[in-house]
Order: structure tokens, then C-alpha cells, then sequence
């Protein structure tokens, strides 16, 4: 999902429900909600290797790497 969209869903579900802003934010550790844990960090963008699950944020990327940031962290 781009940032984009989720941004899209998440004014959405603001304008339809203004009190989820005092919501938790929690995320799903699989599709199928087997399990769920909070949100305790703020977002950070970094490079996700989709190919074995890894991300490193911006701030411990290389100069050199810093064009090959692709993704937003948000836990």
C-alpha cells in the first residue's frame, strides 16, 4: 500500500468517526489477525529487503543509499 492510500483511508475513517483520533493504533502481525500489538513508535522511512524481511531506517542508512529509500516504518 502507498502512503497515499493509506493516508486517503485513514482521512476517511477520521471524517466518518472524529473520535477514532483518540483511538489506539495497532497493526495485525499477519493477514489473517492471528495476533495484534500496539503501535509505540512514530512513523520512519528507511529501506525495506522485502526478500528477507529487513528494514533499516534512515538514520543508520549510508549516504550513498539514501536513493534507495522505499518505505515508511510505522512501529
Amino acid at each position: 500500500m502507498l502512503l497515499k492510500e493509506f493516508y486517503d483511508g485513514l482521512t476517511e475513517l477520521i471524517e466518518k468517526n472524529p473520535k477514532a483520533l483518540e483511538y489506539e493504533v495497532i497493526s495485525s502481525t499477519d493477514d489473517e489477525g492471528n495476533r495484534y500489538n500496539r503501535i509505540y513508535y512514530s512513523p520512519s522511512i528507511g529501506i525495506y529487503y522485502e526478500y528477507d524481511s529487513y528494514f533499516i531506517s534512515e538514520d543508520s542508512i549510508e549516504e550513498e543509499d539514501i536513493s534507495e529509500i522505499n518505505s515508511i516504518c510505522i512501529n
